[in-house]
């Protein structure tokens, strides 16, 4: 066999061996094993491979043996491009396409999102002393109710509250359907077999009454049990999961029975980061899975964030694959491209056209793939940029803030002409904010429109759930946002004055703190109306004694003039001035943008309330 020949058959070797790796057999990557493969000498396949690398199409990690795999089977594997021809070693080479080894809860996508609740609770279940709590997970199917089951048992090892022995043990409650006895029967066996894990019984609505009942026994005998020897032996762990709400007729009592339920959200509940996480998850399984390049277009990923399914996460990894097989068979075996046709009709129906529908998004892991930034998050990369420049010195505190309220107000024209439709999350809150804003801007004289409440409530959907505003992105410029707010407030204390009012009803009103990004855009939106009106230069400030009674009068005054002039503060007979500096304070630092405060009180002794005043 001639040199180049035998360099052919060394490459054609190694493309097949990295096209079916695993990660944990590496090892068979070695110069000795590659040369026993293709029976040549260690040496001459060591200098072969060597050349591959030089040429690009080999990749080497100098760890110890030294590995070897073909460059571009390797990308397809790991669904990411490789920057590099060597690496010091595996941990140096995953660790540059963002895959280093992800442990328990990490794995599971959306775990610091809507699904950090869920894990929290499970957590504090495993770890609970003196033996942990047993835990019912309730959700639609194919919420993910099993893999959060298997991934608690990791977790118990690794927190070294399960022992090392210990088993994760799935019990199909289907096996058993109304044969109670055989169930029953089954159970000690089942219990010896978890050796001290997690023993999860999946689906307990499958069961009779009796069969729950007979897991509900189980429970609290384990309890009593373990609580016993607590001292002496590791604890089992026990996990049900029903395809049901936790009020369901069929579950109802067996939830009342067990300490801990945890309630997974469907997928249409999920965030749109996270939606999006999960399809590209599932198209770079399947081009691992057939070793092709995976790209999908802006419109059919959108079609399938947005779409329901009625077995959710399972619907939609099925989807995928059923998708993925129809490219398979119309597109060349490096490549698979995903495009609005090859979805079915219930998806591709409900979903609208964009401009860059057509437009290819690679599903590679890699830093310098092209990626699909959502629109939201360009718009507040604009905002981010001017205000880099003002920081800078290039442009003035002026120049900043016409650019920046243009960027909202484009923002504005996206979600009122682009971006119908809406989540109802955010037309919920809308009503709650409308008469917060009615309120704040009366009282300050200023008309705050209905669209402000509607941006608000936009930024807050985006906050909370995701939305089109990835919660990562804001996350990592929420520091850069609060010194622009502080920045904003020094400059501007009457719009200052009213957005902060509008936050404080909104956290009593919603239970939300808006973060820093949500108040930004609130800020940039209201202060065109606080420049535009007249706003209030006096505020007169009524302070006196009986129940309600500074307020009567104020509210009597402001009803006459037909303006929010007067505030009050009420005080019982037996207040003493100092009780009410505190208050007044607070009032008067409120509007300390107007040029003038008037003090009215009921009798002498209240004057001494001003020389508690800043001057």
């Amino acid at each position: 066999m001639s040199t180049s020949d035998t360099k052919r058959e060394l490459l054609d070797h190694l493309d097949k061996a990295t096209r079916e790796m695993a990660l944990s057999s590496v090892q068979d990557f070695s110069t000795a094993r590659i040369a026993a493969d293709i029976n040549v000498s260690r040496n001459l396949a060591s200098q072969y491979l060597n050349e591959l690398v030089r040429e690009g199409l080999a990749v080497k990690v100098n760890s110890h043996p030294v590995l070897y795999f073909h460059k571009r089977g390797l990308e397809r594997y790991l669904q990411a491009k490789l920057g590099e021809a060597e690496y010091p070693s595996m941990a140096a080479l995953l660790g540059s396409v963002d895959m280093m080894p992800q442990h328990d809860f990490e794995k599971a996508i959306g775990s610091t999102l809507s699904l950090s609740s869920c894990i929290a609770q499970l957590k504090s279940a495993v770890e609970y002393p003196p033996v942990g709590l047993p835990v019912l997970l309730v959700g639609e199917t194919g919420t993910g109710k099993s893999m959060l089951a298997r991934l608690t048992y990791e977790f118990g090892i690794a927190r070294k509250v399960l022992p090392s022995a210990a088993r994760f043990v799935r019990v199909d409650c289907s096996r058993y359907g109304e044969d109670e006895q055989a169930l029953r029967g089954d159970l000690p066996n089942l219990v010896e077999s978890a050796a001290g894990g997690v023993l999860f019984f999946d689906d307990i609505a499958q069961l009779t009454a009796g069969g729950r009942d007979a897991l509900v026994g189980l429970a609290s005998r384990m309890g009593a049990a373990d609580r016993a020897k607590r001292d002496t032996a590791a604890p089992l762990r026990l996990l049900f999961s029903a395809s049901a709400s936790a009020g369901d007729p069929r579950i109802r009592q067996f939830a009342r029975a067990i300490p801990v339920v945890v309630a997974l959200p469907a997928l249409e509940d999920r965030t749109a980061e996270e939606r999006t996480a999960l399809v590209q998850h599932f198209l770079r399984v399947e081009g691992r899975r057939v070793s092709a390049d995976v790209s999908i277009s802006r419109g059919a990923l959108r079609a399938l964030v947005n779409a329901s399914f009625e077995d959710n996460i399972d619907g939609l990894r099925t989807c995928i694959i059923n998708c993925c097989a129809g490219a398979y068979l119309s597109d060349d075996e490096d490549r698979l491209v995903i495009r609005a046709y090859n979805l079915p009709a219930s998806v591709l129906a409900p979903s609208s056209l964009k401009d860059d529908d057509d437009q290819l998004v690679s599903c590679d892991k890699s830093p310098a793939s092209q990626r699909s930034t959502p629109r939201s998050q360009q718009y507040f990369e604009g905002i981010s940029a001017v205000w880099g420049s003002l920081r800078a010195g290039r442009i003035s505190f002026g120049e900043f803030l016409s650019e920046a309220t243009s960027r909202v107000r484009s923002y504005q024209d996206y979600l009122n002409f682009e971006n119908a439709g809406g989540d109802v999350r955010a037309v919920s809150y809308e009503q709650v904010l409308v008469p917060i804003f009615d309120e704040v801007g009366t009282a300050h004289d200023v008309d705050l429109s209905r669209m402000s409440a509607r941006l608000f409530a936009l930024a807050l959907t985006g906050q909370l759930w995701g939305g089109d505003a990835l919660p990562s992105w804001r996350a990592e410029h929420d520091a850069e946002f609060q010194e622009l707010l502080s920045t904003l407030s020094l400059h501007l204390r009457q719009t200052a004055t009213v957005v902060d009012q509008i936050v404080a009803a909104t956290r009593t009103a919603l239970g939300v703190d808006p973060d820093a990004l949500a108040k930004t855009l609130l800020f940039l939106d209201l202060n065109s109306a606080v420049s535009a009106s007249r706003g209030r230069d006096h505020v007169g400030i009524i302070l006196c004694h009986g129940y309600s009674t500074a307020t009567s009068i104020a509210d009597a005054a402001n009803r006459i003039l037909r303006a929010h002039i007067y505030d009050a503060i009420d005080m019982t007979y037996d207040q003493q001035v100092s009780d009410v500096i505190a208050p007044l304070r607070r009032l008067v630092e409120r509007y300390a943008y107007c040029s003038q405060v008037t003090l009215l009180v009921d009798m002498g002794s209240l004057t001494d309330a001003v020389d508690a005043l800043p001057a």
